[in-house]
Formats: C-alpha cells, structure tokens, sequence
C-alpha cells in the first residue's frame, strides 16, 4: 500500500486514529527489517507525506510504541536509516525522518545511516545534502554508511566534503 499516494493515504488514515495508522505501518516497517533483504530502511516515516491533510502534522509523540520495536530491530538486525530530504521539496516541512526519530535511534544503537535526496530528475541530485549531514551531526552520528556487496564501512563526516549544490 502506497501511503504516500494522496488517494491511498486518505483512504489508509480516514476514519481511523492516527495512531492505529502509524502503529500499522512501524509494523509492516518492522517486518521488512528482520525479513533480511534490507541494509538500510528508507523512509522511516514517508507517511507524514500526506497525514497532514487529515490530522495537525506529527509530533514525536504521534509516533506511538510500535516505532520502539522497530527501532530495536534496526539494531538486532544489523541494518540502518536513510535520512531522505524529499520532505522539504514536497512541502513536509522537514527530511524524512524527523529530527527526534534519529535522535533516538542513535539512542537505541543505530549506527548505520544514508541519505537520499529521492531525486526523479537531474536538478534534485543531493538536494539537502549538507543539511541532512548537518542532523544527522546534531542527533550523534559521526558519519555515513557506504555499502559494497552489502558490506557496510562508515565514512567520518570530517572526511566528506560539502557539496555545492
């Protein structure tokens, strides 16, 4: 189910709490972890995509308990964050996820992050790049996860250079 479609996303959050919406999708999130296929999880909460037009936007404590499960299998499953920053091109107000989720996922011992800029044409490449570096600086992490046949290495964020973009 493609929640962040407008049309889905009404029909997978009407008539419901948010939180049985959010709880449901942190489960199904949770399931793609452990299934093995994944070395980082894109995404954490694209929901917020669309939930606004039905809800005030999400805090933190929008997010419920299911989110703590998930987190804890990023980390018994070895497998890691992207921090996407399509959320500020289409309106969200901030990357995907928001800054608390990656504060505690840093808590919990997620070591592994990425970040995307889910670019569909040229001009979109890196967008947010520093800044997401910048949050990810701010919620602990020391540097990005770089990937080789699923083989992880973390790059120091003092030894990437900025993009000027």
């Amino acid at each position: 189910m493609d929640i962040a479609n407008r049309r889905v996303a009404r029909e997978f959050f009407l008539n419901r709490p948010i939180s049985k919406g959010v709880d449901e999708y942190f489960t199904v999130w949770k399931r793609a972890i452990e299934s093995g296929l994944f070395d980082i999880m894109a995404h954490p909460d694209y929901w917020r995509k669309y939930v606004h037009l039905f809800y005030k936007r999400p805090s933190w404590q929008d997010y419920g308990q299911v989110v703590f499960d998930a987190l804890d299998s990023l980390v018994e499953y070895k497998v890691g964050i992207e921090v996407n920053t399509s959320g500020i091109r289409h309106g969200v107000g901030s990357f995907f996820p928001i800054q608390e989720f990656l504060i505690t996922a840093k808590e919990v011992g997620v070591e592994l992050v990425t970040i995307g800029s889910d670019s569909h044409e040229p001009s979109s490449i890196g967008f947010g790049y520093n800044d997401a570096c910048n949050q990810l600086k701010l919620a602990g992490f020391t540097g990005l996860s770089l990937f080789e046949k699923r083989r992880s290495r973390i790059v120091k964020f003092d030894s990437i250079k900025t993009l000027n973009i």
